[in-house]
Parts: C-alpha cells; sequence; structure tokens
C-alpha cells in the first residue's frame, strides 16, 4: 500500500499549507516543501516536518536587474505620485513660513515669498494643481493656527497667487517655452484686481469678527484725506458727508494701484525664479526678458 493509501486507511487528513517566513510586497514567492507528511514516507525523506502540514517557505524571487531586464513605470502614474509628493511638501512649506511670518511680525516681507509654492505648482503640474494645492494649504492651516487664519491666508495671499499660477500654467501650455512679450501686463491688472478682491473679502471677514464696520472706517479716514488735501491746496471745500459712491470709487482706485505695484514685484520676482529653476518663460516685457537671459562674464 502507498503512503497515500495508508493515509487515508488510517484516516490522517492533509492541513493545509503553513507559510514559515514573511511575504513582503511582490517580490517573493513561495516554495512548498514537497515531503509527505504521512509517517509511512516521512522516514524515507529523513525530514522532520510536522504531520499532516506541509511546510512553505518563501524565498526572494529573482529580480529584474538580476535577470537583465528594466523595470517599466507608467509615466502618467509617476506624475501623479510626483504631483502629490510636491503638493504635499509645498502646503507643508508654506505653512511653516506663514507662522514664522505672523510669529515674528514678519508678515509684510514673508508676503512677497508665499505665492512661489502655489505658483511653481501650477508651473509644473497646471492649473487644476495650484488649486488643489492652495486648498491643501487651507486645509493644513486650519488644522495649525485655525480657520481665522487659514481664511485670512486665502483671502490675502492665496487666492491672486492661485490666479497668476493659472494665467501662467495656461500660457505655457498654450505656447511652451516660446518666447514670451505678450500678455503680462492684462495679467498683471487681472492678479491685481483679484488680490483686491481677496483685500475686500478678508476686511469683511474681520468685520465680522470683530463686530464692526471696518469698511466705513476706512471711508472715514479717505474723507478726512480729501479734506487735508483741499485745505492744503486752497481749494473750495466739497461737500461733507461725501457721497458714499465717490468714497468707495476712490477706495477701489487707489486699492487697484497698489495691488498693482506689488503683483508686479511679485511677477518679476517669481518669473525670476522660475526661469532660472526650469528655464521656462512666461509672458514677460522684452527687457526684461533679455535681462534673464544675459549671461555673465566668464571672468565673474
Amino acid at each position: 500500500m502507498g503512503a497515500a493509501g495508508l493515509a487515508r486507511a488510517r484516516g490522517w487528513r492533509r492541513a493545509p499549507p503553513r507559510a514559515t517566513g514573511l511575504r513582503i510586497g511582490e517580490g517573493w514567492r513561495s516554495a512548498v516543501d514537497p515531503r509527505p507528511s504521512c509517517p509511512a514516507s516521512r522516514r524515507r525523506w529523513g525530514g522532520r516536518s510536522s504531520w499532516g502540514t506541509l511546510r512553505t517557505v518563501w524565498r526572494p524571487a529573482p529580480s529584474a536587474s538580476a535577470a537583465g531586464g528594466s523595470v517599466s513605470v507608467d509615466h502618467g502614474e509617476w506624475k501623479r505620485v510626483e504631483g502629490l509628493t510636491e503638493r504635499s511638501m509645498f502646503a507643508a512649506l508654506t505653512a511653516l513660513v506663514y507662522l514664522v511670518g505672523f510669529s515674528f511680525r514678519l508678515e509684510g516681507y514673508m508676503g512677497y515669498i508665499l505665492p512661489l509654492p502655489i505658483i511653481l505648482m501650477g508651473v509644473r503640474h497646471g492649473a487644476r494643481s495650484c488649486w488643489s494645492t492652495l486648498a491643501l494649504i487651507s486645509v493644513l492651516q486650519t488644522v495649525l493656527f485655525g480657520p481665522v487664519r487659514a481664511a485670512s491666508f486665502v483671502c490675502v495671499h492665496g487666492f491672486y497667487s492661485a490666479v497668476l499660477a493659472t494665467f501662467w500654467s495656461k500660457s505655457l501650455a498654450g505656447r511652451g517655452d516660446a518666447a514670451a512679450g505678450r500678455g503680462w501686463l492684462a495679467i498683471i491688472l487681472v492678479t491685481a484686481v483679484s488680490r483686491v478682491v481677496g483685500l475686500v473679502g478678508s476686511i469683511f471677514l474681520l468685520s465680522w469678527l470683530i463686530g464692526d464696520n471696518i469698511l466705513a472706517l476706512i471711508f472715514s479716514g479717505i474723507e478726512n484725506l480729501f479734506e487735508q488735501f483741499f485745505s492744503v491746496v486752497g481749494l473750495p471745500y466739497l461737500q461733507f458727508p461725501l457721497p458714499t459712491g465717490l468714497l468707495a470709487t476712490t477706495f477701489f482706485g487707489l486699492a487697484v494701484l497698489s495691488s498693482t505695484a506689488y503683483v508686479a514685484i511679485i511677477y518679476y520676482m517669481h518669473a525670476s525664479v522660475v526661469y532660472k529653476t526650469s528655464g521656462k518663460r512666461v509672458p514677460m516685457p522684452a527687457f526684461f526678458e533679455s535681462r534673464l537671459n544675459r549671461r555673465r562674464p566668464s571672468g565673474v
């Protein structure tokens, strides 16, 4: 009687294989010990396996490099993982810079650096990535600093940065790295208007938090400036109080003017950073582009 018949006659039952090693990733494969589990043939094999079980040992499979092949990676999946990694790193970096800014009263100086992570994400991975980065930054800052700080960042720094990054990513996607020189003024103006919208949103947010009308206080200050100006110049006084429409027009005009100057500085700063780091040329004036392309003398 064979080993299998003897096992059936004695009522032995074979148990499922038992793994005695660890399976790590996809680079491990099983090698089942072929020794039989019946005691009659156990002496023939000379082993000491357990009765009624098979011993399974996990051994590393030969790698592709050892076999002489190459590992293929899907390009789309690689770009997706790269975008997720950069988005997380840039969100953490922005939160750190913002923390340093308002902790040491340097928010006015750090404001020139805060748009850079969002702009880089838009230039490297498209317009959708810059808005998702802004959303991730707002969630992270809500957890770290609270919803008020997060909303203030989005209104003052985040919204216009995402708008600028969207324009740059669209221009690079449409023209590649072709020489810019057209459209930069329109981009600056639209970005400045978006910054004004964000500033007005932050004013309404602060007014709601403190329970006072900050916009009315700003209008009152503008009215006092008009009165001082007319008194210094010697012109006849206007009818006070001034109409609300005149005060609102003056406020938005001054806000757009100051935001245009601010955005222009941000524009040229980060356009040079993008060009020096990635070689991509965003829309910019011809004189500024020629200055970026100018090489240093060899002796310097």
